[in-house]
């Protein structure tokens, strides 16, 4: 795996370092005083993927694009991927000091993806391929990719076409029945799941993947490769279009409208 960060100017670099350094720094602080199995927890790895390791990064502010740092984590315990009083901490601290582009943070546990890279998972295969490691605990690598013939790709990718979109029609039908009776709250969280269904499905039919996130605007913009998946549900053009789409993104339970 790559180490150098040379194709990215001197202030990126900065920031990587920061954000690699507040990860590291916010786990010890957890586990600071602690007796319980928490006093294992290692970061065994960080791994900038995504576009701003392949070069490619976009920084298109006017029209409402700016390419994440994309982050993996790779931990030693499959709890601590659930700690997330940890990734929350850390990130609250890296958006208020790293500034010029937002943080896309995966965690995943270090069985767990050397299990997907030998099951042949795209996705971690590519950031295996083309990953840049800011930070490991071990000189060990990430397991060797498997490989999947094009007609195997093809089946995982029609299974979860089949499955998310077919879920995502039934939330739309649904929705439609309780715009029709003006059931206004339930018709906006059956909107907001559909969305997310679909968002979903096009993501794992692309990626194999699905980050565990029920932001629909992380699912669209932050995670989804601009290439590949560039969607606004809603146009920003006026205040109301605006506030209707941060409404949808942002909860799938909608209290108030």
């Amino acid at each position: 795996m790559k180490t150098s960060l040379d194709h990215l100017p001197e202030s990126k670099q900065q920031e990587l370092a920061t954000i690699s350094a507040i990860l590291r720094d916010t786990l010890e602080a957890y586990i600071q005083g602690k007796t319980s199995r928490k006093n294992e927890f290692r970061i065994v790895k960080i791994i900038l993927f995504g576009s701003h390791a392949k070069g490619t990064w976009v920084n298109d502010p006017q029209n409402g694009y700016i390419s994440d740092y994309d982050i993996l984590v790779i931990v030693n315990k499959a709890v601590l991927v659930e700690e997330d009083v940890v990734w929350q901490r850390a990130k609250e601290q890296i958006d208020r000091k790293v500034t010029s582009a937002p943080l896309g943070l995966i965690v995943h546990d270090l069985q767990e993806v050397n299990e997907r890279l030998q099951q042949g998972h795209y996705f971690f295969r590519d950031i295996r391929e083309e990953g840049i490691e800011l930070y490991t605990i071990t000189p060990k690598p990430l397991a060797e990719p498997g490989d999947l013939t094009e007609a195997e790709k093809q089946k995982i990718a029609r299974k979860h076409y089949e499955q998310w979109f077919e879920s995502a029609v039934q939330f739309i039908a649904l929705h439609q029945v309780t715009m029709q009776n003006h059931w206004l709250k339930k018709a906006a969280f059956l909107l907001h799941q559909a969305s997310e269904h679909l968002f979903a499905c096009t993501l794992l039919t692309c990626t194999n993947y699905l980050p565990k996130s029920h932001n629909i605007e992380k699912l669209g913009k932050n995670y989804a490769p601009k290439s590949m998946l560039n969607l606004q549900p809603f146009s920003r053009s006026t205040t109301n279009s605006t506030a209707a789409a941060t409404r949808l993104y942002r909860s799938p339970l909608l209290g108030a409208l």
